[in-house]
Formats: C-alpha cells, sequence, structure tokens
C-alpha cells in the first residue's frame, strides 16, 4: 500500500474569504442560500444573499468558520453564498474534498488553540502555512477512507431523521390524547365526527367524561424542598438543573449533610417543578423513578402531590410538560433578580381537564411511553453510530488502520 505524507493546507487548498452583500429572508432571482455559522453547524438555512461581488460555493467547496467561537468548525456539501465570517477552501487535484473535511475535524481543537483576536476570536490569518495535514500520497485510499466515514455519517444522519419523525408523532400524539383522550375501545375521540362524546367547558370543548377544574382540584398540596448549603458530601440534592426533558436526572448532583424531615425524602412517582428559573427555563418538570435511595430535593424545586383516585402522576407530568400548558404556566411567573418565579399557589389556579376513568388515564400514559420508548432506544443506537464514527475516525485518519484496496465503497457500508 502507498505512504501516508504530510502538506502544508496551502498545498491542498485555495483560500477564499466571504464578503459582506445584500441578505433576505425570502428566496428571489439573483439570490442564493446564505452560507454562515448556522449552516456550518448544522442548522437549516433561513436566509438568502445576493450573487452581485460574493464570493460562491458549490456543493464540492469545503467551508470554514473564520470568525466566532466555533471558528475553525469545517462543513461540505453546501451550494450557496460564502458569508463573511466563513472562508471557502477549494481543494486541489491532489485531495479528494470530504477526505479533506474529515481531516480537518481532527485539527478543530489545534486551531482552536491558536485563534486571534481581542474580542471576536479568529482563525490565524496564516492558518494555511502553519497546518500541517497528515494525508495518503494516494487519492484513491483517500475515496475509501471518506466512503467508509461517509457512510457512518449516513447511517446517523438516517437515525436522526427518524427520531426527528417520532418526536414530531409524540409531540402531535401527546396533544390529541391530552386535548380529546381514549374512548372505551381505546380509539381517539374525533370532535368532528362524535361531537356528541364532547361538552362545554371554560377551556373550550372537552371529553363528556372528564373533569374539569384548577390543577389545586387534582393536586391538593405542594411541598417546597430543603433549603440549606450544598456540597459534596451528605445525602443527594435535586436541582432545578437536574430536571431535563421530564425526567429528574442524576447528572452533576450536590448534597446536603443537614438534617433532612422525613416528609421531603422523594418517592417514586413525585413530580418536581421548578419554581424559579430564567424565563425560558422556569417551569420545567419532571417525575422522580427512584433512581437512587433517600434523595431529598432544593427548595427551588417544588413536589406536586396529586391525589392518586383523580390523577396519575405519569399523566400529571406528561401534561405539565405539554408546550401549551407550559405558556399557560409562565403567565404566572412573576421576575425576581434574574430570575422570574412562580407560585405554586398560582400554578394550582391553571384550569385543568383529566379523564374521570383512571384507566383512560394509563393507557395515555402507556400510549406515550411506548413513543418515549423508541425514541431513547434510537437515540442510544445514534450514540453508538457516533462512538463509531469517533474511533473509526481516529484510526483512519492516522493511517493506525487502513482502508484495503480491494475494499469497495459497497463492502465498506455498515
Amino acid at each position: 500500500m502507498n505512504e501516508w505524507t504530510t502538506s502544508p493546507l496551502e498545498d491542498l487548498a485555495t483560500f477564499q474569504k466571504g464578503r459582506k452583500v445584500e441578505v433576505i429572508n425570502q428566496a428571489r432571482n439573483g439570490f442564493l442560500p446564505y452560507l454562515g455559522a448556522g449552516v456550518i453547524s448544522g442548522r437549516a438555512n433561513s436566509e438568502f444573499a445576493s450573487i452581485i461581488g460574493a464570493v460562491l460555493a458549490s456543493e464540492n467547496d469545503l467551508l470554514m468558520l473564520w470568525d466566532g467561537e466555533r471558528s475553525g468548525l469545517v462543513g461540505t456539501g453546501k451550494r450557496g453564498v460564502v458569508s463573511s465570517t466563513v472562508a471557502k477552501l477549494t481543494p486541489k487535484p491532489k485531495i479528494d474534498g470530504r477526505f479533506l473535511c474529515y481531516a480537518l475535524f481532527r485539527y478543530f481543537d489545534w486551531i482552536q488553540a491558536r485563534r486571534t483576536g481581542t474580542g471576536v476570536p479568529h482563525v490565524p490569518k496564516d492558518l494555511a502555512k502553519i497546518l500541517q495535514v497528515d494525508h495518503p500520497a494516494d487519492k484513491s485510499e483517500q475515496l475509501r477512507i471518506a466512503n467508509v466515514l461517509d457512510t457512518i455519517d449516513e447511517a446517523i444522519s438516517t437515525t436522526e431523521a427518524v427520531i426527528a419523525k417520532l418526536k414530531q408523532v409524540r409531540a402531535g400524539m401527546l396533544h390529541d390524547m391530552l386535548s380529546y383522550g381514549l374512548d372505551e375501545h381505546g380509539q381517539l375521540r374525533d370532535p368532528i365526527t362524535h361531537p356528541e362524546q364532547f361538552k362545554d367547558s371554560p377551556i373550550g370543548r372537552i371529553p363528556k367524561e372528564w373533569i374539569f377544574g384548577p390543577l389545586s382540584r387534582f393536586v391538593p398540596k405542594a411541598e417546597y424542598g430543603i433549603s440549606s448549603c450544598l456540597g459534596e458530601n451528605g445525602v443527594p440534592v435535586l436541582r432545578m438543573n437536574n430536571i431535563s426533558g421530564g425526567e429528574a436526572q442524576l447528572s452533576d448532583l450536590k448534597y446536603s449533610s443537614a438534617h433532612i424531615p422525613d416528609r421531603l425524602w422523594l418517592r417514586p412517582g413525585d413530580v418536581l417543578f421548578n419554581r424559579t428559573n430564567s424565563w425560558e427555563h422556569v417551569g420545567r418538570t419532571g417525575i422522580w423513578r427512584g433512581q437512587i435511595e433517600r434523595t431529598t430535593f432544593a427548595s427551588y424545586l417544588v413536589r406536586l402531590n396529586n391525589n392518586p383516585d383523580l390523577l396519575n402522576s405519569e399523566l400529571l407530568n406528561l401534561w405539565l410538560n405539554w408546550p401549551m400548558i407550559q405558556i399557560a404556566v409562565r403567565r404566572f411567573a412573576t421576575p425576581a433578580v434574574q430570575q422570574v418565579n412562580i407560585n405554586p399557589t398560582n400554578l394550582r389556579q391553571v384550569q385543568a381537564a383529566f379523564p374521570k376513568n383512571i384507566n383512560e388515564q394509563n393507557e395515555i400514559v402507556v400510549r406515550i411511553g411506548q413513543q418515549d420508548s423508541a425514541i431513547r432506544s434510537l437515540l442510544a443506537e445514534n450514540i453508538k453510530l457516533k462512538s463509531i464514527k469517533f474511533g473509526f475516525q481516529d484510526d483512519l485518519l492516522t493511517a493506525r488502520v487502513r482502508v484495503p484496496e480491494t475494499v469497495s465503497f459497497q463492502e465498506s457500508k455498515l
């Protein structure tokens, strides 16, 4: 097999910095997608720029973020107008563009450590001269490496697309379940074809079998957590940053050595509401699943004690994480020093409607749980794929593992 060599980046690609041009929010003749920092980071393009006096990129060019905190980040496969904060790299004949893009990912930390600028950091102006890139001398080996890594990237992209679709389905299902519920046959009620199954209420039409009232009807009591200094010793204490995605998480736990009243130990199924935080995070709600014994919670959290005869705690958690209820809850937020606060008494004034039949509540929880389980499974698969990619990149881009000449593109697929 042919050997590897090292070349300065300027021998592998030409550089051209983007320019400032007219930018608009909709497509128009004479305008192309605007290739800025967000596009390189993977976000969908939402702006268009004039081609007059612009630096244009094709799908074969690489884009490097030149200015900002993420300067040095690279991307490829984008056609459009290059932003003034981005540089276009056009690969020279000796290097495969896809291979070069993967290779430059490896040097991201190296580039970041050499940024210049006292305000907005920049890629060093002489990057093309000082960055030495390892690569196979034989372009066919570059192509084989890029094909292997592309295959993994395609699997990651496909998995992420399925996850996004399942999240959309879950959001629609949650809205329908919490608005219409399930009839005695386990079918979603339809207010259009069966209006007789619904009744009027102060919050709109709800199923006849449901009960309505302030949240306090279903949650008769709310409890504040402990107020004590937290450190690295004692009993685990959940804080506001431990509530995420409808769950109580165990990351970055703090501890308390104070005496904990028996009533403030957490029980599996407890619903915790974040009453104080920034505007975008206040109201976060998660459920404690008893991951560890003898755990309590801080005073910025409130435990909502539901009446189990009227409301399943899992359904309460789903309801409080429903986007339209999050909006309703934030209407009760009052400003504090650099934060906002939602008083639990005010919270329990929010109007709510739930199935009277606990079996219907349980079935809603089960169906949403099935969606959540499928999403979690795919998220775990995606983490595994990214781990595989990281290992492959490290091996293939350092020549520790060589791709044989006999391996075709199809054979390289996972």
